[in-house]
């Protein structure tokens, strides 16, 4: 989880893409949430996206549960 934590002094555009790197919901939803006052200062679109991404992922997820 340390590796989530971004430095200080870091930009919303490396906190936006390094978001988009994360490939499951446990992961992005960690990050979030160790970031949250990049979040809480994004776009109110980047925070949608953050969103909509977490439940493609959780969706994805289920999805792949059931298969096993």
């Amino acid at each position: 989880m340390e590796d989530l934590k971004l430095k200080r002094g870091t930009s919303f555009i490396e906190f936006y893409y390094r978001g988009l790197s994360i490939t499951n919901s446990k992961e992005l939803a960690a990050y979030i949430k160790i970031n949250k006052w990049y979040f809480d200062r994004a776009k109110p679109e980047v925070q949608e996206q953050f969103r909509r991404l977490y439940r493609i992922y959780k969706k994805q997820e289920k999805k792949n549960e059931k298969k096993n």
